[in-house]
């Protein structure tokens, strides 16, 4: 059985980097120049060998019957490999590399249950994923250079729109940093929102959800994630079955704006009464799986409350309902952030 000392592992972990984008490297030709006789540097080899030492450890959890830990492993391991492609597009090429990439990737289809092969991510909101997430990492919320409107005319919302330095972040980055990214959600806000309300009162859901959709997908009905989740609200087969989405050889009703939303108001209705009413662990649970939030849940010492479990949550989670509050803020105050009312 192999033992490593998951405190040591953290030391030589490699930077982070959320939702990779994967690519079918059977599609590479692999010379022999690149692979068969040039030995690969030191550095890089170490690499390799880091993101081997982490899917052993995927395997030892999941014969350990620990699931959450192996879900840890395999997702370090995916982030740990495009981080090398970031730093080293030439790994490519390397035979090595590739052999590597097929073991991470046919364990995390195992894991996961996909049968069918990993596709490139369409839509621009995966960028966007990976550059919010930083915000942990990254200060962006300059107290000096930028001030936050005053009085903002929020109205009354059943989501408790709260602001911290989470929040403060998520909407730097999205009036000061990429301002266009905002911009282009706000845009087609116009087209979706008003069929999006009249859903959401119709299923009893608070109408601010809608603004989900815009850390979802970017409000584009054809975005689609590594993980095969697909459509303006991205659910994933699964999921989007259990709320009646059809898919099959002819049509993915995931792509309709008008069921994916039914369905999402649906789903989010759940969560809701799963999480005795508490909306900001509903909308965690959305991003994540029940199994991740209730071991978050443990290991925050049973407290049901999504900051007090927020240290405990993966890192894209940490990010998710900071996001969405941020996002409606901006949405619902555009003029006072430097928008147009569309």
């Amino acid at each position: 059985m192999l033992h490593v000392d998951r405190a040591e592992l953290a030391q030589t972990r490699v930077p982070y980097r959320p939702e990779p984008h994967f690519f079918p490297l059977e599609r590479e030709k692999l010379t022999d120049e690149n692979n068969g006789n040039a030995r690969l540097p030191a550095e890089q080899l170490q690499r390799l060998a880091y993101i081997y030492r982490v899917h052993l450890l995927s395997l030892e959890a999941q014969i350990n019957a620990d699931p959450v830990s192996a879900e840890d492993y395999i997702t370090d391991a995916l982030h740990a490999i495009q981080t090398l492609l970031d730093d080293h597009p030439e790994m490519r090429n390397s035979r090595q590399f590739a052999e590597l990439y097929r073991t991470v990737m046919t364990e995390y289809q195992e894991f996961y249950g996909i049968t069918d092969s990993i596709v490139d991510v369409q839509g621009e909101i995966f960028q966007v994923h990976r550059e919010l997430m930083m915000a942990e990492q990254e200060d962006w919320f300059d107290k000096q250079k930028f001030v936050l409107p005053e009085n903002l005319e929020i109205g009354k919302t059943q989501v408790p729109l709260i602001r911290n330095q989470q929040v403060n972040n998520h909407i730097a980055y999205l009036t000061v940093r990429r301002p266009e990214i905002m911009e282009r959600w706000l845009e087609r806000s116009a087209r979706y929102f008003p069929m999006m309300r009249e859903i959401f009162r119709e299923e009893n859901v608070p109408e601010e959800l809608v603004h989900l959709a815009m850390i979802e997908s970017g409000l584009v009905p054809t975005a689609r994630s590594h993980a095969r989740a697909v459509g303006m609200w991205q659910f994933i087969y699964a999921t989007g079955s259990v709320y009646g989405l059809e898919v099959n050889w002819w049509i993915d009703e995931r792509r309709d704006p008008v069921k994916a939303t039914r369905a999402a108001a649906r789903h989010l209705r759940d969560l809701h009464e799963y999480w005795n009413g508490d909306w900001h662990l509903a909308l965690a649970n959305y991003n994540v799986s029940t199994r991740r939030m209730l071991s978050s849940v443990r290991r925050a010492g049973g407290v049901r409350n999504y900051w007090e479990i927020y240290p405990f949550l993966p890192r894209e989670t940490r990010g998710y309902v900071p996001g969405f509050i941020a996002a409606t803020l901006v949405a619902m105050n555009p003029e006072d952030f430097g928008f147009e009312k569309h």
